[in-house]
């Protein structure tokens, strides 16, 4: 009934590139064509066709700087779900503060192969290439979940990709045979984010010399907020600047300066001494070369024997483990375990995360409460497209009371109420769905297992809500 080694493959099932990694990065005096179309600027676009391949497209948005005069750094963004709009408009603000276009593909999504995301991707860099004034030695990717697969491993093997944002998930879409080391790396997890382990344990980067840094937030797995992302667009400046060191930039760098070595000095000052290890990490690794760092250099070395931060490191990576343990007892249980046994143990996992003292231990159910969602959805899924009724049953209800306000979890039990003949059931399963923000009038009115309840009037006044909207 379960396909669960399908679902482990998925997680971490690495595929074979053959790309070259060491092609070297083009910097020619032709940096960029003039651009030979227009394009509104300031505004998101949604959709925009791929000039030589039409089947492919893509969400834009031009600074409202944005001349053909200059050339500018450009992030492309791939969304797990094929979403292009979705980074684009997230992070819009961020393109008018740094002067970036940013792109995002709407055709690279989960469950595409390695040679077809691959493909997909590079046809949108040439794309971009060709018809919009670019600083090729500046192209950066973008990725989350799914998406941070295929950025990362394209990046890998890419000698044009100056650096790559990895978002809720890291480990590479393909395994490169000598992947590069001339690029830089931002790593970003949420810390309740289920794939938050794997974004932290990938800290030596797969044993690779190349300048990253892991940024963390409090969140789940999603696309990270504004100030996170500005985060990483700003370790992306910092590490241009490096390129002319000669070109004086004290006066934006010296008063950065001083407000962290006050944080640090007042960290220390209060015997923080694990935020204070933090601290001098981040600022090291941001600005090294670019400032004269010798006081958190020396902070740095004393933390190397430092008992408290010795201490909160080990006490991650034992929770880190005893994750993992908890995961692979969770896959047993979807095997043997009954409803009633998962109602008792989600309410019991709650009460862990609202009453828990130890921000650790809590965080690390949430990633667990993250994780049973995505199983639970992934089996939903599977069993629902093979016909199998009752085990789709057993897993949606699992997904709902794991995860109550998602809508998709609403959904897909209104899909199988529906196919089971409960109507009323169905309806009620779908307003639940919109009363957690559904919004996809297309995707309702084209699905065809809810033919046996679109006659009804419940059915017909939950379309006429999202026409509303």
């Amino acid at each position: 009934m379960l396909r669960l080694l399908t679902f482990l493959l998925f997680l971490f099932s690495i595929v074979a590139c053959t790309s070259n990694p060491e092609k070297d990065k083009k910097t020619s005096s032709a940096d960029s064509i003039v651009v030979k179309e227009k394009f509104v600027s300031g505004k998101v676009i949604d959709n925009v066709a791929c000039k030589n391949y039409p089947n492919n497209s893509f969400a834009l948005y031009l600074p409202t700087s944005y001349s053909s005069e200059k050339k500018y750094p450009v992030i492309f963004a791939i969304d797990p779900q094929a979403t292009g709009k979705l980074p684009v408009a997230n992070y819009k603000e961020l393109a008018e503060k740094y002067n970036y276009i940013i792109v995002g593909s709407n055709n690279s999504e989960n469950g595409k192969s390695w040679e077809e995301a691959n493909q997909i991707v590079n046809t949108l860099l040439a794309d971009i290439k060709n018809r919009f004034s670019v600083n090729t030695s500046r192209m950066y990717l973008l990725g989350f979940s799914g998406g941070a697969r295929i950025a990362n491993a394209v990046t890998m093997s890419n000698g044009e990709i100056e650096a790559v944002i990895c978002c809720g998930a890291i480990s590479p879409a393909a395994s490169t045979p000598v992947p590069r080391s001339n690029y830089s790396l931002v790593c970003i997890a949420g810390t309740a984010d289920f794939n938050y382990t794997e974004v932290c344990k990938y800290e030596k980067v797969e044993g690779h010399t190349i300048k990253h840094t892991l940024i963390k937030f409090d969140g789940k797995h999603e696309w990270p907020p504004l100030a996170t992302m500005d985060d990483a667009f700003w370790f992306l400046e910092l590490n241009e600047m490096r390129k002319s060191p000669a070109v004086s930039r004290d006066s934006l760098i010296n008063p950065i300066i001083e407000k962290e070595t006050k944080e640090l000095n007042d960290l220390l000052a209060n015997n923080k001494s694990y935020e204070a290890f933090e601290k001098c990490k981040k600022v090291i690794v941001y600005y090294n070369g670019l400032h004269d760092l010798k006081e958190f250099y020396k902070a740095y070395q004393g933390f190397k024997t430092n008992k408290e931060v010795d201490e909160t490191l080990r006490i991650e990576e034992a929770f880190w483990k005893l994750e993992e343990e908890e995961k692979q007892k969770y896959i047993q249980a979807f095997r043997t375990n009954d409803l009633n046994w998962w109602k008792i143990h989600i309410v019991d996992l709650n009460k862990k995360i609202k009453s828990g003292k130890n921000k650790e231990e809590v965080n690390m159910q949430k990633r667990l409460l993250s994780f049973l969602s995505l199983v639970a959805y992934m089996q939903t899924t599977a069993t629902l497209k093979e016909k199998n009724m009752k085990a789709a049953s057993y897993f949606s209800d699992i997904y709902v009371l794991v995860d109550p306000t998602n809508n998709e979890a609403h959904y897909l039990k209104a899909e199988i109420n529906a196919i089971n003949g409960k109507t009323k059931e169905a309806i009620q399963s779908l307003n639940e769905s919109i009363k957690y923000d559904f919004k996809d009038l297309k995707r309702l009115e084209s699905d065809i297992l809810f033919n046996s309840v679109k006659n009804e009037e419940g059915f017909k006044k939950i379309v006429g809500k999202l026409k509303e909207l």
